[in-house]
């Protein structure tokens, strides 16, 4: 449950980045593939 959390603090985290960052199409790539990670982690749990 802890990781959980956590994953979905940074999840929370990425968006915010994504509202402040959307003119960079490279950012906004990484940070995607970050978040598919995430969730892979998620699903895995």
């Amino acid at each position: 449950m802890v990781m959980t959390v956590r994953h979905l603090e940074t999840l929370v985290i990425i968006l915010i980045y994504v509202r402040k960052i959307q003119a960079e199409p490279y950012f906004l790539r990484s940070i995607s593939s970050i978040a598919k990670c995430i969730i892979r982690q998620l699903n895995d749990i």
